[in-house]
């Protein structure tokens, strides 16, 4: 290294370094819902959504809610989910960066979900609480390699809690027609 100062100028800005290569991709969905009234105050949806990527696995992903009214103002929800995300073209394709490198071997990440909820009605005031359960399989995330991080799909994972959620809305009185 000889130190020579000052710095060389270099002209011209001819040269360009990529983070991500100029890929694109192909993106379809579908989704179907049916709903059927089980009894007076029970209803049931049922539906399922279908991605299909180019580049990355395509994955259907089912949908169930069931809904029953205790009365006027009182409901209880139970819900399952699931959920797909494929990997960004960015995950996949970032180069030339000196803390992350994408990785094109990624598949897509799914979430499965729980949750119960209490729904209180009032119009004017609403008021849930809700118990939820997550369970991730194959997240993305930025793992260490070496000096860099690269994206990879990990060790499934789960979260839960509760959710208590309160709104007023002083003016729905009013807005109702027949209130």
């Amino acid at each position: 290294f000889a130190r020579q100062f000052p710095i060389q100028h270099f002209d011209g800005f001819d040269y360009e370094l990529p983070f991500t290569t100029e890929d694109s991709r192909r993106v379809l969905g579908a989704y179907l819902q049916y709903q059927q009234q089980l009894a007076e105050a029970t209803r049931m949806t049922l539906s399922l959504r279908h991605d299909d990527y180019s580049d990355v696995t395509g994955r259907t992903s089912p949908r169930f809610a069931l809904v029953h009214a205790l009365s006027d103002q009182h409901s209880l929800k139970l819900l399952y989910a699931e959920a797909f995300r494929a990997p960004s073209l960015f995950e996949m394709t970032l180069q030339n960066n000196t803390r992350a490198l994408g990785n094109p071997a990624l598949h897509h990440e799914i979430v499965k979900t729980w949750d119960a909820i209490w729904v209180h009605d009032a119009g004017s005031h609403v008021a849930t609480v809700g118990w939820f359960h997550n369970h991730y399989v194959d997240p993305i995330t930025l793992v260490q390699s070496g000096n860099t991080r690269t994206y990879a799909n990990s060790a499934g994972e789960s979260s839960e809690g509760f959710e208590l959620v309160a709104r007023w809305q002083p003016m729905a009185a009013r807005l109702r027609p027949n209130a």
